[in-house]
């Protein structure tokens, strides 16, 4: 999925590109918090799903959707903040916190 938003920014698609990013991060909260990781455990590969967003917040910013940004930000930092917790609550140190 970080392919693929990497591939939206590239066509100028900061806004579609951010909303993918953030349904990324929509999957990691439920396989960390919701399926209590039975399927997945976290691993340096989620970083780059959080490197991506935040580069992708960036861009769009910087092209002045501001009001977009703020919302999907919000729901984010409420993603990672779960997973963070649950990676925590397993007694895990490797997790996609900020």
């Amino acid at each position: 999925m970080a392919a693929h938003v990497a591939e939206l920014r590239a066509q100028g698609d900061f806004g579609v590109a951010l909303i993918v990013a953030q349904r990324a991060l929509n999957t990691l909260e439920d396989l960390y918090c919701f399926n209590k990781m039975q399927h997945r455990r976290p691993s340096p590969a989620d970083r780059t799903l959080v490197d991506r967003f935040e580069e992708t917040l960036e861009f769009t910013l910087l092209t002045g959707h501001v009001r977009s940004c703020r919302r999907v930000a919000g729901a984010a930092h409420v993603n990672l903040r779960r997973c963070a917790e649950a990676a925590a609550d397993a007694g895990l140190t490797h997790h996609p916190s900020l």
